[in-house]
C-alpha cells in the first residue's frame, strides 16, 4: 500500500511538473501571438494610411491637370480676341496677372517632376508622364505660332483655332488616363480595406 501511495505521488508531481511545463509554453505561446498581432495591425494601419494618401494624391494630380485643360481653353480664347478683338495680351487670361503658357509651364514641370518645392506634385505614373510630354510639344507649337497671330489668314487662324481644340481633347485624355490610374489604386485600397475588416 506504502508503494502505491508512493506512485500516486510520483505520478501527481509528475502530472503537475508537466502541466506547469504546459502552462509556460502556453504563455509564451500567447505572448508571441499578442505581439505578432500587434505588429501586423500597427504594418496594416500604416500601409492603409499610405494608400490614402496616394489616393489624396490622385485627387490633387487629376485637378491639377483639369487646371492644364482650363489654360488650353483659355489659350484658344486669347488667340481669337487677339486676332478679332485687339485685345491686350492679358485681358482675357484666366488670370489677367499670369500668362496661360507661363502656368501650362509651371503645372507641366511639377507634374513630370522638374520642378522642385512647387506646390504641384509630381504625376504617380509614368505613361502619364509620357503622354503630358507629348501633350507639352503640341503646346509649345502653339505658343510658337503666338507672334504670328495678326498675320494669319482666316482659315489659317480657323486651323489654328482646330488645333487648340485638339490639344484640349488631348488633354481631356491625358485627365481621363490619370482617372483610370488613380481608380485602380483606389480599387485595390478598398479591397485591402474591406478584407482587414
Amino acid at each position: 500500500m506504502a508503494s502505491s501511495l508512493e506512485k500516486l505521488s510520483d505520478d501527481g508531481t509528475s502530472s503537475l511538473g508537466k502541466l506547469s511545463d504546459d502552462a509556460r509554453r502556453f504563455r509564451i505561446v500567447l505572448r508571441i501571438l499578442l505581439v505578432t498581432g500587434g505588429l501586423l495591425s500597427v504594418v496594416w494601419m500604416a500601409f492603409q494610411i499610405w494608400l490614402t494618401n496616394i489616393h489624396q494624391t490622385d485627387s490633387e494630380l487629376i485637378n491639377d491637370a483639369g487646371r492644364l485643360r482650363g489654360h488650353t481653353q483659355n489659350i484658344g480664347l486669347v488667340f481669337l480676341s487677339s486676332k478679332y478683338l485687339n485685345a491686350t495680351e492679358t485681358e482675357f487670361h484666366l488670370n489677367p496677372e499670369a500668362d496661360s503658357f507661363d502656368r501650362v509651364r509651371v503645372i507641366s514641370a511639377g507634374l513630370l517632376g522638374s520642378a522642385r518645392g512647387g506646390k504641384t506634385q509630381e504625376l504617380l505614373d509614368d505613361p502619364i508622364k509620357d503622354r503630358l510630354r507629348e501633350w507639352l510639344k503640341r503646346v509649345q507649337w502653339l505658343e510658337s505660332m503666338r507672334p504670328h497671330l495678326q498675320s494669319l489668314s482666316t482659315e489659317e487662324m480657323e486651323a489654328l483655332t482646330l488645333e487648340v481644340n485638339s490639344v484640349t481633347r488631348a488633354m481631356d485624355l491625358v485627365v481621363q488616363s490619370a482617372s483610370v490610374f488613380a481608380q485602380s489604386r483606389v480599387q485595390t485600397l478598398l479591397l485591402i480595406m474591406s478584407s482587414g475588416h
